[in-house]
């Protein structure tokens, strides 16, 4: 049995995926299912009841806003980042 479910998450502001980027973001999220003892969920379903712990793998950097909806609290729950503000998903250094 699976100790928990690695799902695909479309963010809100994501920018659409060309079909070869979605294969291989499928693909990632089937291997970090399997190298953590996961079951792969498929794409992330607000209306699905989810046993287990989930881990997230999103097509984008997530809002911090969008993370705590979710449940996202640690790095151990998402392969990708979290950030404050929306300006910020497009630096690779922010300043003070």
């Amino acid at each position: 049995m699976a100790n928990g479910i690695v799902v695909l998450y479309f963010s809100r502001f994501g920018k659409p995926l060309q079909a070869h980027h979605k294969a291989v973001l499928d693909s990632d999220a089937k291997a970090i299912a399997k190298i953590k003892g996961y079951e792969f969920g498929g794409h992330y379903d607000t209306a699905h009841d989810y046993s287990g712990p989930l881990f997230f793998v999103p097509d984008d950097t997530l809002l911090l806003d969008e993370a705590a909806r979710l449940g996202i609290h640690s790095p151990n729950d998402l392969y990708g980042g979290v950030v404050p503000y929306l300006f910020v998903k497009t630096k690779a250094i922010t300043h003070a």
